[in-house]
This record gives C-alpha cells, structure tokens and sequence, in this order.
C-alpha cells in the first residue's frame, strides 16, 4: 500500500462511520458490481454434528478456512470477496469492507443472527431455537456469538443479555465499520418447524419469567406506539368491538412483561412477523389474528 493509500484509507474510513444508512446503502450498491462475490460453494464447510430431534434435523458445521463477517450487516466475505447469495440486513453496510475497514479477530465465533427482520419474532423463531439447538448440539459454551447491530440494538434483545437468556455463551454485537476474521466459524441450522425445540425455548423463558396468569386481556404486539395506533384503528375497523386489548409494544415494553402478557392473551394480534412472537408462550387454544397495517413487517 503507498502512502497516500495509508492516508486516504483511514479518511474514508471514519466518513463511512459517520454516513446516515441510506448513504451507505447506497454507496454499498454502486460499489457491489465492481467487486468480485464468491460462490457459496467456495466456502468449505466441515460437518461436525448432525441430529434428529424433535421431528427435525439439527446441524452444526465449521468452516474449513478463515472467514470474514461484516459488521454492518454480517455479510460473510472469503478472501475479501462477499458470499453470494446471502440474506442481509437493509440497508447493508458492505462499504465497510469494500474500504478495507478495521479487522477484528475472534476464534471461534458463531453468527447467531444476520437477518433483515430484526423483530420479537424473529428473536422468538430464529435466534431462541438455535441458541437450544446449540445444547443439544453439543457446541462449546465459549463460542461467541455475533449478532448484527439492527437486531442487537432491540430493547427486548437488551433485557434478554442482561436477564441472563444466554449464558453462558458470550454475545458480541457487530458493529459499523468494523469486520470480524475468524478461522473457525461455526453455523447451526434448525429448523422453525422443530416444534420440541420451540416448545423447549418456551420452557426456559417460563422458568426465568414466570409463573404466568391463567388468563388476561388479548394482546396486540407491535414495533412501536406508531404502528400500535395504526394496527388498533384497523382492528376496530375491520372487526368492530374486540374487548380490552393490551398492546405489547417492544420499544418500550420490558421482555418479561410481553411475555407474560402473551401467555395470558387469549387472543393474539399483530403483523405476519410479529405473530411469531407467540412461540415465546405457545398456547393452542390462542388465536392468531394478523393484522392487515402497521407494523414495517406487516
């Protein structure tokens, strides 16, 4: 590298930091075409267990060769070249990369979520079967665990860390303008239908957040007060008189309290995305009502 590639590198580097996400969006997308992807099956992966369980398959592998994760939207790269046809957050954050941003190295680390939908139910349908799915897997307690910052950021992913759901596995959120290098990067695969293993998450949510009430109001969950307004005009409506329903908004809402709160509900209300967050309390006799507005996973 020359010097003034030494000095101009560090210089877009910090105005990457400091661009809204729309601009990096954007600047992502101009640059992803003059940058060579890799094909998926450039990774290796090295099969270490595989399990039925529950009516489904669980899997652990690890890569054969180090890896890099994007910590904007953890997007893997291989020898600088992004993984083709990977599910990022939006707007992803490749710019980070793509300027040869800071490279942090962690051994051995597991991408617990990278998703775009960063909601309840995503963290009741993905990231809580897959940390059970862990256990059973036999994966090593001191793997860490990298978490993309749209999802770490969440109030009730907050209260999860600090309520003590998953210890005691590290957690790591990734972080803008930053990569992570691992030799040894691990991935676990379980299935959203391996109801055992939902049944088992919801097990330890109750035995940290109960005993619950038998019974209470409907609930409706939603992202923020915004989208509760919009959702509650629609269910009125569209179905006329509901009875009290309590809105469970997690911007605000500590995790316990929406869970209880849905254990109770004989009714639950909310956008197709957020309707998962019923796996937090599985109950058959609830209903589900998806609402038809609101939320920007609707």
């Amino acid at each position: 590298m020359s010097a003034s590639q030494a000095l101009f590198r560090p210089t877009l580097r910090l105005f990457a930091e400091h661009l809204a996400p729309g601009w990096i969006a954007a600047a992502s997308a101009a640059m992803r075409p003059f940058r060579e992807e890799a094909p998926a099956s450039d990774v290796q992966w090295v099969p270490r267990v595989e399990m039925q369980h529950g009516g489904g398959t669980l899997l652990w592998r690890e890569s054969a060769a180090p890896v890099d994760v994007n910590g904007g939207s953890g997007n893997l790269f291989l020898d600088g070249k992004r993984i083709a046809g990977q599910s990022a957050p939006s707007p992803a954050d490749d710019l980070t990369v793509y300027l040869g941003g800071k490279i942090v190295k962690r051994e051995p680390a597991l991408v617990l979520f990278h998703g775009a939908d960063a909601s309840l139910g995503a963290f009741a349908a993905e990231i809580l079967p897959r940390l059970v799915a862990m256990d059973h897997l036999g994966v090593p307690a001191e793997t860490l665990l990298l978490v993309t910052l749209n999802m770490g950021r969440q109030r009730f992913f907050q209260r999860a860390m600090v309520d003590g759901i998953f210890r005691p596995r590290p957690v790591e959120l990734l972080r803008r303008a930053t990569a992570m290098r691992t030799a040894l990067l691990n991935e676990v695969s379980c299935p959203e239908s391996n109801t055992d293993i939902g049944r088992e998450a919801a097990d330890r949510l109750k035995a940290l957040y109960g005993p619950y009430p038998s019974q209470g109001p409907a609930v409706l969950v939603a992202e923020n007060g915004e989208a509760a307004n919009r959702q509650l005009g629609w269910i009125k409506a569209s179905m006329g008189g509901t009875g009290e329903i309590v809105v469970a908004d997690t911007t605000r809402m500590p995790l316990g309290r929406i869970i209880r709160a849905i254990a109770a509900a004989p009714v639950l209300y909310g956008s197709r995305s957020l309707l998962r967050a019923g796996l937090l309390a599985p109950n058959p006799l609830r209903r589900a009502i998806e609402t038809g507005i609101g939320d920007s996973h609707a």
